[in-house]
């Protein structure tokens, strides 16, 4: 294994687990809320990576809930945690936050095969999901 092919793996996997927990966050995230706004992302009708999953599996069941949600750009919270609590009955939150545990083991994996990095080792476990507090809806 190259370093560069090592290298690329890592900064592709940390992108997107970068990407996936912000989205993660933007919904479910205490501090996140509190530092920014709840749900943020409903609001601007941004296609999150979350948000996507959970228009998708609403489709495969005939319903477009979320869909209408998004395209509101609602700042009413009752709205927001509404449609939280449809993701989460669709399994989307449990989901996500086991892909974003996945992808921190991997990111760990692929450190130690690059040679280790304590910088690295620990930029990827402050952004653990263990460092999240989920908001209950």
């Amino acid at each position: 294994v190259s370093t560069q092919s090592t290298g690329d793996e890592f900064m592709a996997t940390f992108s997107r687990m970068f990407q996936i927990r912000d989205d993660f966050c933007n919904l479910w995230d205490a501090k996140y809320a509190a530092n920014k706004s709840y749900c943020e992302d409903l609001t601007e009708g941004k296609f999150s990576w979350v948000i996507v999953q959970g228009v998708l599996k609403e489709q495969a069941a005939g319903r477009s809930q979320i869909m209408s949600i998004l395209k509101q750009r609602t700042s009413d919270d009752n709205v927001k945690r509404h449609c939280c609590k449809l993701l989460e009955s669709l399994g989307v939150q449990k989901e996500t936050q086991e892909l974003l545990m996945e992808m921190e083991v991997e990111l760990h994996r692929q450190i130690e095969e690059f040679g280790g990095n304590e910088l690295f080792q620990t930029i990827v476990d402050r952004l653990s999901m263990k460092r999240v507090e989920i908001l209950t809806s």
